[in-house]
């Protein structure tokens, strides 16, 4: 009986090395997991173990093949196998397994080592980058994956980074595009700088200070400034200086097309302490007698929650001059003989010590100091007459 002794094959091509997939530009918030992607081609072994950098296969011999096809034979001369291997332009490793054989085999051709290297310096070629007990070298040896995995993010991580394939046989090294990663912090939530009352007791028409900070950000967070009617910035009637511009896309509101724009001195300061950033915004404006009641929003924005804004808010208490509006309270039309009455609507801040004079034509009623100016009987002379009322202060 003759015995048949199986032989295979395995063909390692020679191929050439390259990133083809480097890391980008990736933000990632302290103490949270981030992975940066480095994949290599011309890494893997044709599913020949890897060891180290190089093709093994225990229990093979090598053979070097040249042709573009070659008919593979048993090298120990156990008889020519009948199929063919078709090449690819380049050179060939070819293993031959046998049972009788217990050799390992390795190829001639040693990859270059993969590492990754962060602001130009290198943390190693093994997985587990012992130096850096946070940092690992994650992905499949064969399918050339070595990607960089990193735990429990800190600021000290925030750097630019790039995947390098280090010297082999005479070909220089690769170095991917570099990428920058960015370390978030989230900052303190935004606060008036004094705000030691609920109400903020200011005068109309007079110029106005106020600040507001938010602490300790990575990036230094961004402020803007608005006017609302509710303190948590539902209903938004002006914005200030050019905060509308900065915040105004994040407010769906269905009054923007009412909200205005009111001029303000608006100077933002940015305090590096550490590794972080502090903010503080001081602004400078007039606010209008309309304010009063309303809230002045502090606002705060930054890339940890890039989708929404943070306030802080205080209510305006105003003092204004008096607006008068005249108008008869009386029902119908005016009619002679009938009886009319004569109201002065008064809005001041405040409304105490007010002193009402009334006037017909240029004559002082010296009589009547109240808010309404009654008429028993209209009488014909009294038709375009001028009535008028004055308001003063009393000190």
């Amino acid at each position: 009986m003759r015995l048949l002794l199986l032989f295979t094959a395995l063909a390692v091509a020679a191929a050439e090395q390259e990133i083809v997939e480097g890391p980008r530009d990736t933000s990632v918030h302290v103490g949270k997991v981030v992975t940066l992607n480095c994949k290599v081609s011309g890494q893997g072994c044709g599913g020949l173990q890897v060891i180290g950098h190089q093709c093994s296969c225990a229990g093979c011999e090598w053979r070097r093949a040249k042709k573009e096809k070659e008919t593979l034979s048993d090298p120990e001369g156990g008889g020519e196998d009948q199929s063919e291997m078709p090449g690819i332009g380049r050179e060939f490793l070819v293993a031959f397994a046998s049972p009788r054989a217990n050799r390992v085999g390795r190829t001639k051709q040693e990859k270059g080592a993969v590492q990754w290297m962060k602001n130009g310096f290198g943390l190693g070629t093994e997985r587990s980058l012992r130096f850096f007990p946070r940092y690992t070298m994650v992905g499949s040896n064969s399918e050339g994956e070595y990607h960089l995995r990193i735990e429990n993010t800190t600021v000290s991580d925030d750097d630019v980074y790039a995947c390098q394939i280090s010297e082999a046989d005479g070909e220089s090294s690769i170095i991917s595009a570099p990428a920058r990663l960015t370390v978030l912090v989230r900052p303190t939530a935004v606060k008036f700088v004094e705000k030691v009352a609920p109400m903020l007791n200011a005068i109309a028409g007079e110029t106005l200070l106020q600040a507001c900070v938010s602490r300790r950000g990575k990036p230094a967070p961004r402020i803007g400034w608005a006017i609302s009617s509710d303190a948590q910035g539902r209903e938004v009637t002006a914005w200030l200086g050019e905060s509308r511009a900065k915040f105004g896309k994040l407010f769906k509101q269905h009054n923007i097309g009412t909200q205005v724009s009111i001029a303000a001195q608006i100077d933002d300061e940015a305090r590096i302490e550490g590794d972080v950033i502090s903010s503080l915004s001081n602004i400078s404006f007039v606010p209008r007698s309309e304010d009063d009641k309303k809230f002045l929003l502090c606002i705060s924005q930054h890339d940890t929650f890039p989708d929404r804004v943070e306030i802080d808010s205080v209510r305006f208490n105003l003092q204004y001059a008096p607006r008068v509006q005249l108008t008869w309270a009386g029902p119908g039309a005016l009619r002679e003989g009938k009886p009319a009455l004569l109201a002065c609507n008064v809005d001041a801040r405040p409304l105490n010590d007010l002193k009402i004079t009334w006037y017909r034509n240029q004559n002082k009623l010296l009589r009547h100091t109240t808010d309404t100016l009654a008429f028993e009987e209209l009488k014909m002379e009294d038709h375009k007459r001028r009535i008028r009322s004055e308001l003063r202060r009393i000190r």
